[in-house]
């Protein structure tokens, strides 16, 4: 070895004809027009209700019920990695959703998932070949999952990263990750500029929510852009 390496394979770029050719399958949905396959990012400022809207989702998508419209869900398994949470609480939380006991058995807790470079990705994998049916996974909060090996002069580049970490996995099994996350202080120009991070990680996901409320206030704003969704405000 005289430390050759092999040239990678090159790249073979599609004319236009033969992508126009393909028969491209419709999006399939985590949350029916809101949360598509891919990754997404919801940010919020804390105790917002960022939780109460993924998990009463996640609830919807398991039991097959309608969630941001009258249109049902289609079922699917559901994985909720929630860093802050443990059985107790979610037990009593399921006793008052569900005094009658029918709670979906298709949703599944996780409170201490490794991180993204402590076998975190690899951890994903083995789930979902192990539970192809699979539509949802919440990562609450991202910041307990991602690396910490953070430098301020790398930390636009480590932003990205995070946000494409998940990406082939999203495509490969076509499900929908939704990494939930902070939003900084005070008010700005652009919305997605109010993400706690840098432009880095906004960029690098395929969709962002932003929940909008005023402390104390019931009602509130969510936000939607994406690639594959039209900008909406709700």
């Amino acid at each position: 070895d005289y430390g050759i390496r092999p040239m990678p394979a090159a790249p073979t770029p599609k004319s236009l004809a033969e992508i126009m050719r393909l028969e491209i399958p419709p999006i399939r949905w985590g949350l029916r027009k809101l949360i598509p396959e891919g990754v997404t990012l919801l940010a919020g400022a804390p105790k917002m209700g960022k939780t109460f809207l993924m998990f009463q989702g996640g609830l919807a998508k398991a039991r097959g019920e309608a969630f941001f419209d009258d249109e049902p869900e289609k079922a699917g398994e559901v994985l909720y990695i929630s860093y802050e949470d443990q059985d107790r609480r979610i037990q009593k939380r399921m006793k008052q959703l569900f005094p009658d006991g029918k709670f979906p058995k298709n949703f599944y807790m996780e409170y201490d998932w490794p991180r993204m470079d402590a076998g975190g990705i690899e951890a994903f994998e083995k789930w979902l070949d192990e539970h192809p049916r699979t539509r949802i996974i919440v990562i609450h909060t991202l910041a307990h999952f991602r690396t910490e090996n953070a430098t301020a002069s790398s930390i636009y580049s480590y932003d990205y990263k995070v946000g494409r970490a998940l990406s082939p996995l999203a495509k490969k099994h076509r499900i929908a990750f939704v990494l939930v996350h902070h939003t900084g202080k005070g008010r700005r120009a652009d919305i997605l500029e109010s993400v706690s991070a840098t432009n880095g990680l906004a960029g690098a996901v395929d969709t962002v929510l932003i929940l909008a409320r005023e402390r104390g206030c019931r009602d509130g704003a969510l936000f939607v852009t994406g690639k594959d969704i039209v900008d909406e405000g709700y």
